[in-house]
């Protein structure tokens, strides 16, 4: 989800996630301004922050719904 939005005249944009995909826990919000669009800047920055918590602080994933997301399209 990306939205932009101006502040006094600056361009800000930000990113909001969550993870894991199989069995959502946690939110994400990554704000930025005046540096482009959220998906291209913003994102990333919210995909090494999980990567980091969560190789951190493994989820195991228990149930039937126990399936690869992207795979399953």
């Amino acid at each position: 989800m990306e939205f932009i939005y101006l502040i006094l005249g600056i361009a800000s944009h930000f990113f909001i996630g969550f993870a894991p995909v199989e069995s959502p826990q946690d939110t994400i919000c990554v704000f930025i301004e005046n540096i482009g669009g959220g998906g291209t800047f913003a994102a990333p920055i919210a995909g090494q922050i999980l990567r980091k918590y969560f190789a951190d602080n493994p989820v195991e994933i228990v149930g039937p719904e126990n399936t690869n997301a992207a795979g399953s399209l």
